[in-house]
């Protein structure tokens, strides 16, 4: 079953009965795409009441989901958590939304207030927005991001108006800042933490990340979850003690968590190893990554942006109209010179090299290992 499955299954027991686990992590993680700015009150009004999920009534379904990817499912989650004796008293507070243009950034954050269960930060992950992929990508030059900084903040204010230990996650680059933030914590902060949920979420550009001090503190508390064909969840270094989850759809749709498998039990369908592809994606992009300077990187990144019409942009009308793509690549000749086209091309060309390098490189490591 999936996760909305596991609502029905499940949902009739309260987290005193029925303890808060991994697969209810996943489910807040997957509703933080909701638009709870609507009506859940921001952080910098934290006297407000939180929202309750009781209060979703139909007519704040349509507001809550407009423009997020997976809207229909998100739509029937959410009729049935609001009806649901486990989840229907949870609440939603300290919402914090930023969209700056110029910092690069499009970041939201929430925490929402479980009975029996305490508070759980929650990051969100990437929107259809071309700023929030942008921002994405500004990882690749070895950069902390303006939303991980925030998220540092975030988690401290947090920390300060609440009373307990906490959990802390996030889906995709949500999952990215929940490891950040709680890195980044202070030591007092970091032992009121529980746990620290990753679902494919994006590593960091090095793996001397996971050396420093202040991750070892909470290393064991790192809860990195990744489905069998992961591409997001590996593209750049992630913890080695990852665990793989089944899913329902195909290669990079895997990113969806609503096609993770979860078994009768109310526990997530686990697999040994990653798919060979998933492999052969993370070192292809690995070394194409790693082959190129910063300069070149921003250039690329740059060309991107402006083929997909700019960072205030969206990626809806593209998954409506791909024929659209090629179309916008046309601005490209406007925008850059002959020298900096050249460049781009060089370096996109090299990603079809290392993709066909990394193919026969696991291809061979994995006939060894069959051997």
């Amino acid at each position: 079953m999936n996760l909305r499955g596991y609502i029905k299954k499940f949902g009739d027991k309260s987290f005193s009965k029925y303890a808060f686990n991994n697969i209810d992590a996943l489910i807040f993680a997957f509703l933080s795409y909701n638009n709870w700015e609507l009506y859940a009150p921001s952080i910098d009004d934290p006297k407000d009441k939180p929202f309750c999920f009781k209060h979703i009534i139909e007519e704040r379904i349509k507001p809550l989901t407009k423009g997020i990817p997976e809207s229909n499912h998100e739509k029937i989650t959410l009729r049935l958590i609001a009806k649901s004796k486990r989840f229907k008293n949870c609440k939603v507070k300290f919402i914090e939304n930023k969209t700056d243009y110029n910092k690069k950034q499009k970041y939201f954050a929430l925490t929402y207030e479980i009975p029996n269960a305490g508070n759980y930060v929650c990051f969100r992950g990437t929107d259809l927005s071309i700023l929030a992929w942008e921002e994405n990508l500004i990882q690749s030059m070895n950069l902390v991001t303006a939303s991980q900084e925030d998220s540092r903040d975030y988690l401290t204010r947090v920390s300060e108006l609440i009373e307990g230990d906490f959990y802390v996650g996030g889906h995709s680059k949500g999952g990215n800042l929940a490891i950040y933030s709680s890195m980044k914590a202070r030591i007092k902060i970091q032992d009121r933490i529980i746990k620290v949920y990753s679902f494919d979420g994006t590593g960091f550009y090095t793996n001397d990340f996971y050396e420093l001090e202040k991750y070892k503190r909470i290393k064991d508390r790192v809860i990195q979850l990744i489905p069998t064909d992961s591409f997001v969840g590996v593209i750049f270094y992630t913890p080695k003690d990852y665990k793989v989850v089944g899913s329902r759809y195909l290669s990079i749709f895997q990113h969806f968590l609503f096609s993770w498998k979860i078994n009768k039990k109310g526990e997530f369908k686990y697999k040994k190893k990653r798919s060979y592809m998933s492999y052969v994606r993370h070192r292809a992009l690995r070394k194409w990554v790693d082959g190129a300077d910063n300069k070149t990187k921003a250039l690329t990144i740059d060309s991107i942006v402006t083929a997909l019409g700019g960072s205030d942009k969206d990626l809806t009308l593209y998954l409506k109209h791909p024929g659209l793509i090629a179309r916008s690549f046309l601005l490209l000749r406007k925008k850059f010179t002959k020298e900096e086209k050249k460049k781009i091309r060089k370096f996109t060309r090299q990603l079809l090299k290392e993709y066909i390098k990394a193919y026969f490189f696991c291809l061979k490591k994995k006939n060894r290992n069959d051997d």
